[in-house]
């Protein structure tokens, strides 16, 4: 298993329209994409901050989506965030579901 981590920040007033751009079209892409298992949304709308954590099969699949599916998200969501997000991506070592 491989997780992404991705730590946006978005521009003031846009938090819940970014969240739901994100639970609709960006969370339709990934679930397009063969391999993934999960997205897990967390956030402080008063900091603007979003954090998501995408779960996928392998590393390879989290690539093809990076390749061919996040650009796409990246103009959905462009004039609500500041920036691009920060990202992480690791394999997962222990997960205690199983």
């Amino acid at each position: 298993m491989f997780i992404r981590v991705r730590h946006w920040t978005t521009e003031p007033g846009s938090w819940d329209r970014f969240v739901g751009r994100l639970e609709h079209e960006g969370l339709a892409a990934m679930r397009a994409t063969k391999g993934f298992q999960r997205l897990v949304v967390t956030g402080d709308p008063m900091s603007n901050s979003v954090v998501t954590v995408s779960f996928w099969e392998s590393e390879a699949a989290e690539r093809v989506y990076e390749v061919e599916k996040a650009r796409e998200f990246a103009v959905v969501v462009e004039g609500l965030v500041e920036g691009a997000p920060e990202t992480f991506a690791y394999p997962v070592v222990y997960d205690s579901a199983g």
